[in-house]
């Protein structure tokens, strides 16, 4: 089973985001970069969903970490900021996705 990390500061966003994806994933939940950092470092996670501007870490600094300790994780951002750097930024740490809130199903 597919571990995926949700790291988004607004709960009620973390947790609508969580109901829209598959029950077969396994689905771990943090509220900034720091306390993902630390889940990531406790279990094998295979995609994590970031945003973006998050207190105490940003999404990029986490993803940067999670990059370089696991390479094959995939990871997408989904964020409310259409800033052409923080796209460039994303595109640096070999995100997958950026995904700009609100979002369709589908993407």
């Amino acid at each position: 089973m597919v571990t995926l990390l949700i790291v988004e500061d607004e709960k009620t966003v973390r947790l609508l985001t969580k109901a829209k994806l598959s029950p077969s994933y396994r689905i771990l939940e943090a509220e900034n970069g720091r306390q993902a950092v630390e889940l990531f470092r406790q279990h094998p996670i295979g995609v994590a969903i970031l945003d973006i501007e998050m207190p105490v870490m940003s999404g990029i600094d986490t993803a940067q970490i999670i990059h370089s300790e696991a390479p094959d994780c995939a990871i997408l951002f989904l964020t409310a900021y259409d800033r052409f750097e923080y796209a460039q930024n994303a595109i640096r740490v070999r995100a997958l996705e950026y995904l700009l809130k609100p979002y369709d199903d589908e993407e």
